[in-house]
């Protein structure tokens, strides 16, 4: 975990959900899962923020959206409440934010090391975490394998399971796409180090 310990400035509940499920999950002892990135050069934005980015030996570089909470959508627009009552909106939704996040680090990639480069072609995804939802309002912009729901903090085992599943969707969608790269785009150790 980068940092170690979450900081106490973190208000977010879902977060501190996530941030211990990946700390206490079993058998991802090689993954690197780094909180809160900021983003200076954001695709869309003056800046922006990584909840989480996940580089996992094997499978692959994910970006994950944490939305704490009551979440709801109406006529396009989804609104967040947090357990205080405090709601607000937001008309581009938590999936275009974590699909805004990823390609924003993977332009990052691609300009630190080079356009077509083997690190520019690991396989990259992005998904959204409702830690404290049953159901989210369904959309077209939504993948079940992208969505991860209803979790507490005695859920160990379920994050790293729903990582290699978002893993192995992503290299089956993939595969239909051009520039698929097979199981040469699955980062080793040594090149997530490099990171």
């Amino acid at each position: 975990m980068l940092p170690e310990n979450i900081s106490d400035e973190i208000r977010s509940s879902g977060e501190k959900i996530i941030f211990d499920l990946f700390k206490c999950e079993p058998q991802t002892d090689d993954w690197v899962v780094m909180h809160s990135m900021l983003l200076g050069k954001h695709t869309k934005n003056r800046w922006g923020e990584i909840d989480f980015i996940v580089l996992a030996p094997n499978l692959g570089i994910f970006v994950l959206e944490v939305k704490s909470g009551r979440v709801e959508r109406h006529e396009g627009i989804w609104r967040y409440t947090d357990r205080h009552g405090y709601s607000h909106d937001d008309p581009r939704g938590p999936f275009n934010q974590a699909r805004e996040a990823m390609y924003t680090l993977k332009n990052y990639i691609s300009e630190r090391y080079g356009k077509d480069s083997a690190m520019d072609r690991l396989l990259m995804n992005y998904a959204v975490i409702f830690p404290h939802v049953k159901h989210v309002p369904a959309g077209i912009e939504i993948e079940n394998f992208q969505l991860l729901i209803d979790l507490l903090p005695d859920n160990k085992g379920k994050i790293g399971t729903f990582i290699r599943n978002l893993s192995h969707q992503t290299l089956i969608k993939q595969s239909t796409k051009s520039g698929y790269y097979g199981s040469v785009s699955l980062p080793n150790k040594n090149k997530l180090m490099n990171f």
